[in-house]
């Protein structure tokens, strides 16, 4: 049995550890859990008011920092919140412990000296933070995969999703990836054939993959959450009750509101969706670009630019190209600004002699009017990361339609 207990106390997976005590009277105290004390919160590597959150206004909690991908605040009962390990006394399991003999219960009579301790995990890695996290990013993924087999299964066969008994190989799955004690194999799949595409191999569009990835995952738990409800109400799918609704002639005024309802949110989510992933409207402030935009003064007349995200593809820029991007001082504010220089470019300073050499990942930017332009004569070169799409177009307003042209300053760029 002495082996018996230092095998669990040295169980990574119970976090199991007898505490170094001076004794002799042999008396056996373990700590269940993962900890013996409550770990100190982690201090926020970024300041709070540099992210959104998911409610204007809202505080987030201390243990929310933003380190996580798709960290809006949002915790509102807590469940994340670090909390205070686990601590049992085996004596206090079985108060004839000290009368037992060895051999009859686990975790017998063992001098501490025998044992060897371990190092405690810390609680948020089983019951906290990153086991909700790990949660809500398998769960997402099986919405996701669910949202569209479901769809996809009923269109071309007709059987509804809560017929097909695929749960039950759901839940097999899950039973065997719980099985996994490494927090990191948990998060399946994975692996060299997750990525084929190998989309995710620059770490930057790696991080704005991972977003979007949480982003589709939430929204797919809400759209399965709905499948679910449908089901229980209706028992039919979600195909055959939206067929349903459309035949549905007799509901008058609420069919109508429901239509015009259904309408906005559809396209809300569409518009959401092409505007995180293709393209986007974005409005131009100031003078700093002007006679390119805003040649004339006033708010009212301010351009409006589509700016289209497919150059963030292996950041596939050109000379000349305007972009808009996250000021590198200040991630909060956007500026708009034209591309003087790509990496491995030499670029002569505007109000010097002087020339700089872009490194790798950076741009050089500027603005087409100098006398009112920050740009990167004032913060150095921007990191391409920071870039969230390449202005093509002005939408608005209606007399200067068109597309933007591209123009690079004469004499002041060289490749070597």
């Amino acid at each position: 049995m002495a082996t018996t207990t230092s095998a669990a106390a040295t169980s990574s997976f119970i976090g199991t550890r007898l505490p170094d005590l001076h004794s002799n009277s042999g008396r056996v105290q373990a700590r269940f859990g993962f900890g013996a004390k409550k770990s100190p919160p982690k201090k926020s590597i970024r300041p709070s008011n540099d992210r959104p959150l998911w409610f204007p206004g809202a505080k987030a909690p201390e243990y929310l920092d933003g380190t996580l991908v798709g960290d809006y605040g949002f915790d509102p009962f807590g469940l994340g919140k670090p909390a205070e390990y686990l601590q049992f006394d085996l004596d206090s399991l079985d108060q004839n412990l000290a009368k037992n003999e060895a051999g009859q219960i686990i975790g017998t009579r063992t001098e501490v000296a025998d044992v060897k301790s371990t190092p405690f995990q810390p609680y948020s890695e089983v019951f906290g933070l990153q086991r909700f996290r790990e949660c809500e990013l398998i769960h997402g993924r099986w919405a996701m995969l669910a949202t569209l087999g479901a769809l996809t299964v009923e269109w071309l066969t007709g059987v509804t999703w809560q017929d097909a008994g695929k749960v039950l190989v759901v839940g097999y799955i899950e039973f065997q990836r719980n099985a996994e004690l490494d927090p990191e194999k948990r998060l399946y799949p994975g692996g060299k054939f997750f990525d084929p595409l190998g989309l995710a191999e620059d770490p930057e569009k790696k991080a704005t993959l991972q977003l979007a990835e949480i982003k589709h995952a939430r929204l797919a738990m809400v759209a399965f959450l709905g499948f679910a409800v449908q089901a229980a109400a209706t028992g039919k799918g979600p195909l055959n009750n939206w067929a349903t609704h459309l035949k549905n002639k007799h509901m008058g005024t609420q069919n109508i509101m429901w239509n015009y309802s259904k309408r906005i949110f559809t396209f809300g989510l569409i518009g959401i969706t092409i505007s995180d992933r293709y393209a986007s409207v974005a409005a131009v402030r100031g003078s700093s670009m002007s006679p390119t935009f805003n040649p004339s003064s006033g708010t009212l007349l301010d351009d409006y630019v589509l700016v289209e995200k497919f150059c963030l593809e292996k950041y596939k820029f050109s000379h000349g190209d305007v972009v808009v991007f996250s000021s590198p001082q200040n991630h909060k504010e956007r500026h708009i600004k034209r591309i003087i220089g790509l990496p491995g470019d030499w670029v002569g300073l505007r109000h010097s002699s002087d020339v700089i050499k872009i490194p790798q990942g950076h741009c050089w930017v500027e603005g087409d009017n100098p006398s009112s332009s920050m740009d990167s004569n004032s913060f150095g070169p921007v990191p391409l990361g920071l870039v969230q799409g390449r202005a093509s177009h002005i939408v608005w307003p209606p007399q200067r339609l068109g597309a933007v042209e591209r123009k690079v300053p004469e004499g002041r760029l060289s490749s070597s």
